[in-house]
């Protein structure tokens, strides 16, 4: 699958890289943090090569948002109680578009996060799917969709 934008399966506008990772940031920060729970103030997101040209937002469902390479997020966590720190990669391809999120708290992986959308009408994307693993076995368990 290619990185570049994806369009839908009936000539649909294009959606954009920036647009599918918020989209796929959007849906983790919500299954993660339902209604009524306690978010953090801020994600810290990783710049990783499949990230290259994406936008986020500043705010992402009441949280901030910064993305900050892998060594600038370990300068702040010596001054800061916490962190939580996600990896996003992303596969996009005309018809479907795949994320895989990894969270970190305090540079320990927590859980794997997958999310699986189509192009629906209108060029909107449509959450398919959205499911945890937890490969380290130390973690709260996140109910998924």
């Amino acid at each position: 699958m290619s990185i570049g934008g994806i369009y839908g399966a009936y000539g649909q506008a294009r959606v954009s890289k920036s647009k599918a990772y918020s989209r796929a940031l959007d849906e983790y920060i919500k299954a993660v943090y339902p209604k009524g729970t306690a978010k953090p103030d801020t994600l810290f997101i990783g710049k990783n090569e499949h990230m290259d040209g994406v936008k986020l937002p500043g705010v992402v469902q009441g949280a901030t948002v910064d993305l900050l390479t892998s060594e600038d997020a370990q300068k702040k966590l010596s001054y800061r109680r916490s962190l939580i720190y996600l990896n996003i990669v992303g596969w996009l391809d005309k018809h479907t578009a795949e994320f895989l999120i990894v969270t970190f708290l305090e540079f320990k992986p927590q859980r794997h996060c997958y999310l699986y959308f189509t192009n629906a009408a209108g060029g909107e994307m449509k959450l398919d799917s959205l499911r945890f693993k937890y490969p380290y076995g130390n973690t709260r368990k996140v109910k998924a969709k």
